[in-house]
């Protein structure tokens, strides 16, 4: 998570441009995924890796539809690091919207979305139910690419 100004990462790549190269060249495969949201800003960070070198083979940009609906990430789609990312083989997936009373809940609650099913009251369980659906249907692509 690089938001709000950390600059770790993009100072380690300072110090090593070829981290992700030499990551994979000894059996680690890196992963990049951005989170985004409607707004050209939120695509500082994918362009502060880009451009410091980070570019590994798995990099997803996720569209956060908790943000908008997806017309509203035509502009951040159309960007050139964003065009340029996936001309290189990145993957463009969306986070499909959680029902708004269900994120508000979990959000204020200290349990995970899976706990949310049987700590929650019925109506919540279901929405996370089927929103862990959609999430698990939209990330297929990339299961590979995550830990077990």
């Amino acid at each position: 998570d690089l938001g709000g100004g950390n600059t770790m990462l993009e100072s380690l790549l300072t110090e090593m441009p070829d981290l992700a190269a030499d990551l994979s060249a000894g059996g680690i495969e890196p992963v990049a995924m951005h989170l985004v949201g409607p707004h050209p800003h939120d695509l500082v960070p994918l362009a502060t890796m880009e451009r410091a070198g980070f570019r590994p083979a798995a990099t997803a940009i996720i569209c956060n539809e908790a943000h908008g609906r997806r017309a509203r990430f035509d502009d951040v789609l159309d960007q050139p690091v964003v065009r340029e990312t996936l001309d290189r083989g990145g993957i463009q997936l969306w986070m499909p919207q959680l029902a708004s009373d269900a994120a508000r809940q979990c959000d204020t609650m200290p349990w995970h979305y899976h706990e949310a099913l049987d700590q929650a009251g019925l109506l919540t369980a279901s929405a996370v139910r089927s929103w862990l659906r959609r999430m698990d249907a939209e990330l297929a692509p990339i299961m590979s690419w995550l830990p077990a």
